[in-house]
């Protein structure tokens, strides 16, 4: 191994980690703190603790994290309330933390210094809009930003993107209530004025910025609020306003502020659906959003100078010993040999250092194919010939991949609805269908989630939803149904290629979770296993977690069912 290794051409990388220099004698030493008499309002504690230590400190109201270690074990201090109550203090040592167990005070020390960056914050993620990139044509921003995660002091800091919707919300038509309603309820609105992300969470139809508001004892109108502190003025007075319920905690206590949004000073941050369906749009936002690695390194560096120049941010590490490295992490690399991919009746492809086999997937057979004997394809009258032109490249491009196509169930529609594409589908599939191609007048997400829900979970049958709009350039229709060919075969349970695994017996697991964003709490673990030599079958299952659930009782109850499935297979 470590001759195969030696041989191989050696190349200097720089990894998207930037290390956290801690300097000699200091560190983050842990303290007990009591007092007597005992006060119970945790303010108090935090205000007594403030003055003796400062910002130099993180404080929960007993435990007591400093930078440094006080010159005694024990310290007592004698201090005074507002009120005027004497408090005796007692500060008692305990340990100096190794530092795999300061994560968490790091990772709140570094939002401290993107705020001080005057970075926004939307998630976990941070972004720059003074440097943004804006395409006129969309009426769009592109903001680059940062995640930082501290590990082990390294900074985990891919470069991601937020975009930005710089069209009013004001620019819906009239009669707009049920469309507006679907469009921005649950979306993020980004108010320019003080750079601040809104979730939007109602609409009130029955006020307008010319409404009152209570403000020092005085009534106000939203318009003038605006002009009076932002130097806004509102054009459209009629407009309704966004409701936002903005949670914040107050000792152990969650309070909700209801905050009220003018649309025309609110911008929507994302991409709508009809945005990613536009190919030109998308591409327009390629060129900033799919940059190079040296790119990226040079985004990163950028980020280095800008905390290492920053006086109070390079304050703030310097506080608890830290300084930022100059440079992003360097280290030495390996070029590895391209793999050979390996086809059905033994054709072999030499691997390239681009990595792209697309081409080969359709000239060769594939590794295992499933011929398509009884399929049903739903489609809506007007789009009749772009279906039946799917059939027939599928009936000739498929036997070029060693996939035996038959003639399609071909079931058409009355109309679009929803429920339409429902009905047909319950009425069309049988226990001896194997897939249903779903072909689509449009993108839309309700149909999309509905359709899925009833082939998941209802009637579970392997399904292929495609946008009629793909299918209709003749110029491109056969690369289109080569390539949907290819997906429908592998959920069919088929194989394309594989690649030469040099170990046996081995079962290759893997896992991930999803947090969902809207409903807060609700996660979900996803888990795949490897059930043959050739890593090209694969159990998968996917199981809910419960706020307060550990990852390990799911994952115990999914790799056991994997261990009993690739039992079943392997005969072992």
């Amino acid at each position: 191994m470590c001759t195969y290794f030696s041989a191989l051409l050696s190349l200097n990388c720089s990894a998207n980690y930037i290390s956290l220099i801690l300097e000699p004698g200091k560190g983050v030493y842990e303290y007990e703190v009591k007092f007597a008499p005992v006060v119970d309002a945790m303010n108090i504690r935090f205000q007594l603790i403030s003055s003796l230590f400062g910002k130099k400190r993180t404080f929960d109201g007993v435990v007591l994290y400093l930078p440094q270690k006080l010159d005694e074990e024990i310290k007592i201090y004698n201090e005074t309330t507002k009120t005027g109550q004497q408090v005796t203090i007692t500060i008692i040592f305990k340990r100096k933390k190794r530092l795999g167990e300061c994560v968490h005070l790091y990772n709140v020390l570094f939002k401290r210094i993107m705020v001080v960056l005057d970075l926004i914050r939307h998630g976990r993620n941070h972004y720059n809009p003074k440097e943004a990139q804006v395409i006129p044509q969309y009426k769009l921003e592109v903001w680059p930003g940062y995640v930082t995660a501290v590990d082990d002091f390294n900074v985990k800091d891919p470069a991601c993107f937020f975009t930005h919707r710089r069209e009013y919300v004001s620019k819906y038509p009239t009669n707009f209530k049920d469309e507006l309603f679907k469009a921005v309820i649950g979306q993020s609105v980004l108010t320019r004025y003080n750079n601040k992300l809104y979730r939007v969470d109602d609409l009130m139809w029955n006020k307008t910025p010319a409404d009152t508001f209570e403000k020092h004892g005085k009534l106000t109108t939203f318009a003038e609020y605006y002009k009076d502190q932002y130097d806004l003025a509102i054009s459209d007075m009629n407009q309704p306003l966004l409701v936002s319920r903005v949670k914040s905690k107050f000792k152990d206590e969650t309070r909700e502020q209801i905050v009220c949004l003018v649309p025309e000073l609110c911008y929507l941050t994302g991409l709508t659906d009809s945005m990613r369906n536009d190919y030109q749009l998308m591409k327009s936002i390629a060129m900033y959003t799919r940059i190079t690695p040296n790119q990226r390194q040079l985004a990163l560096q950028k980020f280095i100078n800008n905390v290492n120049q920053s006086q109070e941010a390079s304050q703030l590490l310097l506080d608890w010993g830290l300084k930022l490295s100059p440079t992003t992490v360097k280290l030495e690399g390996r070029t590895l040999n391209p793999e050979a991919i390996m086809f059905g009746k033994n054709a072999k492809f030499p691997g390239s250092f681009q990595a792209d086999w697309g081409s080969q997937c359709t000239r060769n057979q594939v590794l295992v194919a499933l011929n398509l004997t009884n399929w049903v394809v739903v489609y809506v009258p007007k789009d009749q010939r772009v279906s039946n032109d799917f059939v027939s490249t599928m009936k000739r491009v498929g036997p070029q991949m060693g996939i035996m196509v038959s003639d399609a169930n071909m079931v058409p529609l009355r109309d679009d609805r929803v429920e339409t594409f429902l009905r047909a589908l319950r009425e069309s599939i049988t226990p001896s269908t194997q897939i249903v191609v779903i072909i689509c007048p449009s993108a839309r997400t309700d149909r999309y989630s509905a359709i899925k829900k009833l082939c998941c979970v209802e009637k579970p049958i392997a399904s292929q939803v495609i946008n009629a709009r793909t299918l209709m350039k003749q110029d491109k229709i056969r690369s289109v149904t080569q390539k949907i060919c290819l997906q429908m075969n592998c959920k069919l349970g088929g194989s394309l290629w594989r690649v030469q695994i040099p170990f046996k017996n081995v079962m290759v697991c893997g896992v991930d979770s999803y947090h969902d964003t809207e409903s807060k709490g609700k996660s979900w673990a996803g888990f795949v296993a490897s059930l043959d030599g050739d890593m090209t079958r694969w159990y998968s299952r996917v199981a809910i977690q419960l706020p307060s659930q550990e990852l390990l009782d799911t994952l115990v109850a999914m790799l056991m069912n994997a261990i009993h499935r690739y039992k079943e297979v392997r005969k072992s």
